[in-house]
């Protein structure tokens, strides 16, 4: 993966660096998510294709999927925690919507 050149923070405007020091954290964040979610993924391949599958029972194997889904539901769960931090009740308001000319009795 690639990694971004380092950023000297002092040539960015003062107003604009709160902002950007927020954005390099998301960002790390999100790599550390996605590093996580592959580590699963590789876990997920070698219960499924690993020297001993043929030796699993299925028990074993419902185990390891359950183990899996597990840690995927916490880094889901983790996602929607950012997720929830960056709109800071910032949320999109409901859209108004319009009546038209419908009658009285069905509004």
């Amino acid at each position: 993966m690639q990694t971004a050149p380092a950023i000297d923070l002092s040539t960015i405007p003062a107003a604009q660096r709160a902002a950007v020091l927020a954005l390099m954290e998301t960002v790390a964040a999100l790599t550390e998510i996605t590093r996580r979610q592959e580590h699963l993924i590789a876990e997920l391949n070698h219960a499924l294709h690993g020297k001993r599958s043929e030796k699993l029972s299925e028990d074993e194997r419902q185990l390891a999927f359950e183990d899996l889904s597990i840690a995927l539901a916490e880094v889901e769960a983790e996602k929607e925690i950012r997720a929830a931090k960056a709109g800071d009740g910032a949320a999109k308001p409901a859209p108004k919507r319009t009546i038209g000319n419908l009658p009285a009795a069905l509004l």
